[in-house]
């Protein structure tokens, strides 16, 4: 395996990352289905198919696939003393040599919000992608009203570059997105 830290759970001061590789599927259906409403309006339409415990299959398998040809790296976030999936943390679209960028994704449930969980995990996922994949722009693109996404990314300091209409097909429509960007260099811990 390429990344030791694969192998281990990622720790923060409250939280476990874990890979796809550690994570059970039935997990990972229950985290998706209990969330299911909270997460629709800022996400593409999901049919139902992926509410199973195959589609869930593949999709652990598809991103263990995309960590070892270091398209992307996914972690599925607990509280350390449970290990229940709160949120999920990604770096997609993983481009190296002289641009060395990625695209950071993120959810968190309904259940978690409010306790500055999602801005512990990004912080770690920023530290794993400036020190083991020696990335250098991180770029969060996020809709428009999602006041709550904003506060986070700004508090970790990502600089807002603009604003792309009709960016994403969330929900059965295009949605403008604010195009956030974190530069190595920029760091403030969480």
């Amino acid at each position: 395996m390429p990344f030791s830290y694969i192998e281990d759970d990622l720790t923060s001061e409250r939280l476990s990352l874990r890979s796809p590789l550690r994570v059970k599927s039935a997990d990972l259906l229950e985290f998706f289905v209990e969330n299911r409403e909270f997460h629709a309006p800022w996400e593409p339409l999901k049919d139902e198919t992926f509410y199973t415990l195959e589609s869930m299959k593949l999709l652990l398998k598809s991103q263990w696939e995309d960590h070892l040809s270091r398209r992307a790296a996914s972690f599925y976030l607990s509280v350390r003393s449970d290990k229940k999936i709160i949120g999920t943390v990604s770096l997609s679209n993983m481009v190296f040599g002289p641009f060395c960028s990625t695209f950071v994704g993120y959810r968190l449930a309904r259940e978690a919000t409010g306790n500055g969980y999602m801005r512990e995990a990004l912080s770690k996922v920023l530290e794993i992608g400036m020190s083991v994949y020696n990335l250098h722009r991180f770029e969060a693109n996020i809709m428009v009203n999602n006041e709550r996404s904003k506060k986070v990314v700004r508090s970790l300091g990502f600089t807002y570059e603009g604003t792309s209409p009709n960016y994403l097909f969330i929900r059965g429509r295009w949605e403008d997105h604010e195009h956030y960007v974190f530069l190595n260099g920029a760091w403030k811990r969480g």
